[in-house]
């Protein structure tokens, strides 16, 4: 069961945010008419996010399902997003390790510009 990685409630909504590519509808109808272009409008980058229907607050599942991974790998511990202590253990984790991936993007960012 998934939890909510700020209150841990288990009210969880997946949003679905549907946005039309018209550039990808355009190429798609005219290479494979309309149900081409119907199909290549709504195909593209995922969209959708979990939402807490009690606080509010809304992520990317993957994103989350590769941070408790990497938490895991790197601390042994697997975490149990309904326990409070688990939540506060990622939150203390991630802003441990918040400034290096920010300076690392960084750095890539530079290095990827040159």
């Amino acid at each position: 069961m998934a939890n909510c990685p700020n209150c841990g409630s288990s009210h969880i909504q997946i949003k679905n945010d549907t946005t039309v590519n018209w550039g990808r509808a355009v190429a798609g109808w005219a290479l494979f008419g309309v149900v081409g272009g119907a199909v290549a409008a709504m195909t593209g980058e995922d969209k959708s996010a979990n939402a807490c229907l009690d606080c509010g607050t809304v992520w990317k599942a993957a994103d989350l399902y590769k941070t408790l991974e990497i938490i895991e790998k790197t601390t042994n511990k697997k975490l149990d997003l309904s326990q409070n202590s688990d939540r506060q253990f990622m939150n203390n984790f991630m802003r441990e390790i918040g400034p290096y991936l920010k300076q690392i993007s960084s750095i890539q960012s530079e290095a990827d510009k040159k």
